[in-house]
This record gives structure tokens, sequence and C-alpha cells, in this order.
């Protein structure tokens, strides 16, 4: 499992990027968090997902279920036709990356409260606080 989120502080603002992946049973695998620069928080988000996915690909995972706490990313990510000129590119990366995995990505929402080891390291990536 892979919990990602991004994060900017202020909108568009230095923002992170960042996910935690465990195990089946919840065990902690591996992490990572990137500053992304200044942008928006929908675009660092969409950024945690497909570094997420290039992290598996290396790790060699043979199947991800990919969490996040922002359900207007996740929609937009399996329906293109709703993305603005400004996202579409990290989209369509996000969307090749998951191709690549030949159908053993699974992509969801999950509640706030069920993502907040990935906030905290978001922040971090965005130079914030935790």
């Amino acid at each position: 499992m892979l919990n990602t989120d991004g994060s900017s502080k202020g909108n568009p603002g230095l923002a992170g990027s960042g996910g935690i992946f465990r195990s089946d049973i919840g065990d902690f695998i591996s992490a990572y968090y990137k500053s992304v620069g200044r942008c928006t928080s929908m675009r660092s988000e969409l950024i945690a997902v497909a570094l997420g996915i290039e992290v598996a690909h290396n790790y060699r995972f043979p199947k991800l279920l990919i969490r996040m706490d922002n359900e207007a990313c996740v929609n937009l990510i399996k329906d293109e036709g709703l993305v603005s000129n400004g996202l579409r590119d990290i989209v369509r990366r996000c969307k090749e990356l998951i191709t690549r995995y030949d159908g053993r990505i699974h992509l969801g929402h999950c509640d706030r409260e069920a993502n907040r080891a990935a906030d905290w390291l978001v922040n971090a990536g965005a130079g914030g606080s935790g």
C-alpha cells in the first residue's frame, strides 16, 4: 500500500510531495518526499502519485494500492477529460505510469485521518514544520 500526499504553502507556493509504503499488514517499508518548487497543492498531490509509482517500479512491487486524501485528484487521474491545461502534463504522466502496471495498480480515496503520516512527510518536503 502507498499513501501519497502533496502540500503547498500558498496556492501556488512552495510545495512538497511524498508518500509512505506499507506492507499488506501495515508494516513500514519505505518513504519518500521531495520539495517540488513553487506550484499548486493539486499539482503537488499529483506529483506525489507519479513519484510513488516510480519508486514502486524501482522496488519491483508486483502490484500497488494507492490511497490519497484528495478525492478531486483521484477523479482527475481517472477521467482526464476534467483536467485543466495547467495539470494535463502531470495527469498524463500518472496515467502513463499506471498503464505500465497493466491493471495491477488500484487508486482510491482515503480519509485525511488515514493519511496523517504522509501529510506530515510532505509538510517536511514543502519546508513546513510537519
